[in-house]
């Protein structure tokens, strides 16, 4: 079966009662969408550069572990 939906994957599923807080911080002074796993770290969710050569960077990929400049919302 497959679902097409916008909704994130945890309101559709449910399995987690804690909402990840997501965050637009600068690594590098390149803005990424992070995940915070405590203060001022996460894991990168996505790149939000507008330069392709920033989606080639190894370390900039989902996933990694990073420490963040938080943007003002």
């Amino acid at each position: 079966m497959i679902l097409y939906t916008p909704a994130q994957l945890e309101l559709v599923f449910g399995g987690s009662k804690e909402t990840p807080r997501y965050r637009t911080a600068l690594v590098d002074e390149i803005p990424v969408l992070v995940r915070e796993t405590g203060a001022g770290c996460g894991r990168i969710e996505r790149i939000l550069s507008t330069d392709p050569a920033d989606y080639l960077r190894s370390e900039l990929s989902p996933g990694t572990p990073v420490v963040f400049e938080a943007l003002p919302d």
